[in-house]
């Protein structure tokens, strides 16, 4: 298996922890995914995710911000954007993000189903 398939595969981990509420397995995953794709705008929001819920608002901004650097309008970014917003109370900003989203990539998928 090639680096970057060991690190898409480690990366879907992570997505998945984060879907079940296992924040410290994504946290564990995360950064080595990164270290060998810092070009990874997913995992770089999944990790700014992760600090989010587990109440790191500045850090998750900081993540956030690198992965805007990367792909401003990536829809995992604008998903996030929304996300930080409505955590900070911002509806209206979180509805402009969302529908944004929306506009340049269609609706999000929906979430996988609790187990």
């Amino acid at each position: 298996r090639s680096n970057a398939e060991s690190s898409t595969s480690a990366r879907d981990l992570a997505a998945a922890a984060l879907d079940h509420r296992r924040l410290g397995r994504a946290l564990q995953l995360l950064p080595a995914v990164l270290a060998a794709r810092p070009g990874d705008v997913v995992a770089w929001c999944l990790l700014a995710t992760a600090c989010l819920r587990q109440g790191g608002l500045p850090m998750a901004r900081d993540l956030l911000g690198t992965a805007r650097l990367l792909s401003t309008h990536h829809p995992a970014v604008l998903e996030l954007l929304a996300e930080l917003a409505r955590h900070e109370g911002h509806t209206a900003a979180a509805r402009t993000w969302s529908r944004l989203r929306t506009a340049l990539h269609g609706p999000p998928p929906e979430p996988p189903p609790l187990s």
